[in-house]
């Protein structure tokens, strides 16, 4: 299996969508009382996001987080976040505006490396569903950045369509046409009566 051989940029898991609108939290620094962090988007942010999502424009975008320690390592990330944004219909790819409200609260832990991927004996990977396994950050650092992108990513309608338009599938044809029709009607042939 090959790895990526990046630095460690002490990004958090959302590294995916840290490098559009990062604003990386020292979780060393952070006050008793948390710190409060306002964001919205640059220009050359707006633009590389709208790419990355497949947007048309993003009219405004804000979030609101209060990111808190708690118990030793343990982080808290609170707070809303709105965004207007105009998608491309799947349709007829007419503009499609959408307001994204979304609130968060995610918990994180120090990422360690072993705890990645819980695999079995023969390296099987295991997935289990009951437990609520937090997110994790790197070297100290949680990007709310990424984590606000990601809410917004979570908030966006995944099939926007313009409310006039209707999708039609095409009508199937009775299969007279198709190569499996003829296989049958050889079969049919070839059966004794």
């Amino acid at each position: 299996m090959a790895r990526s051989h990046e630095p460690d940029t002490g990004a958090s898991e959302h590294h995916e969508l840290a490098p559009l609108a990062p604003r990386p939290v020292a979780v060393g620094s952070l006050p008793r009382t948390g710190r409060h962090v306002v964001m919205t988007l640059t220009d050359a942010e707006t633009k590389a996001v709208e790419e990355s999502f497949d947007l048309a424009e993003i009219k405004t975008f804000e979030a609101r987080l209060l990111v808190e320690r708690l118990e030793k390592d343990t982080v808290r990330v609170t707070g809303t976040l709105s965004a207007d944004v105009v998608h491309h219909c799947v349709v007829s790819l007419e503009p499609v505006p959408q307001t994204v409200t979304e609130d968060v609260d995610v918990k994180l832990v120090p990422q360690t490396t072993g705890d990645q991927f819980v695999t079995d004996e023969d390296g099987a990977l295991i997935i289990t569903l009951d437990e609520d396994v937090p997110d994790t950050y790197r070297g100290g650092i949680v990007d709310v950045g990424a984590l606000a992108l990601e809410f917004l990513a979570l908030g966006l309608d995944p099939y926007p369509h313009a409310p006039d338009v209707t999708f039609t599938p095409e009508q199937e044809n009775d299969g007279a046409g198709s190569p499996f029709a003829k296989l049958i009607a050889i079969k049919d042939k070839l059966k004794p009566n």
